[in-house]
């Protein structure tokens, strides 16, 4: 019975250790030549939409410059379908789609300093997609969005999560809405 115990640990051990080595093998280069550029390339949250993904991320647009926010649309397989950009240096934070399958986004304008302002739009994926609306919103000293949340019940009432430094935490309210 023991000897069956540690070759089954063993075993365990070196499939782990096959897939560890494998997953050690897959770097930069792989992700660069899937999805990004040279340049510093992130994604912050993925959003499913039938059949499709939107990918909230953000890029460099040139070396060393602040990044400018994204939205990626993959199919199911991960295939690339377009990108669209934010046109100031910024980060999504998060976002809801709606039942059209727009999205609205939240996050706040780089770099994250007292000049900081929050950032809001919405994206259609119509025609390899747009922004439809995309606004900065600012209180004094360094604030932004981190978190929206979609209240179906009743139809179209949203509740965004402001951050305000050195304030706490708040929510920004659209319409009647649940809290963050």
């Amino acid at each position: 019975m023991k000897k069956l115990t540690v070759s089954r640990y063993a075993k365990t051990l070196m499939i782990f250790m096959s897939v560890c080595i494998h997953c050690s093998q897959i770097g930069a280069q792989d992700f660069q030549r899937c999805f990004g550029t040279p340049l510093d390339n992130a994604f912050t949250k993925v959003i499913r939409d039938g059949t499709f993904y939107y990918v909230l991320g953000q890029e460099e647009t040139t070396n060393g410059s602040e990044p400018v926010a994204t939205v990626t649309r993959l199919d199911i397989n991960g295939n690339f379908q377009w990108t669209i950009r934010a046109t100031i240096p910024s980060v999504f934070n998060d976002a809801v789609r709606l039942a059209n399958g727009d999205l609205v986004l939240v996050g706040h304008t780089l770099p994250f300093d007292d000049n900081a302002k929050s950032l809001m739009g919405q994206v259609t994926s119509q025609f390899g997609g747009n922004f439809i609306w995309l606004r900065t919103y600012d209180e004094p000293g360094r604030d932004g969005f981190i978190r929206i949340v979609w209240n179906p019940i009743p139809e179209n009432h949203s509740s965004i999560c402001m951050y305000s430094v050195p304030r706490h935490n708040r929510e920004a309210r659209r319409r009647p809405m649940m809290s963050c």
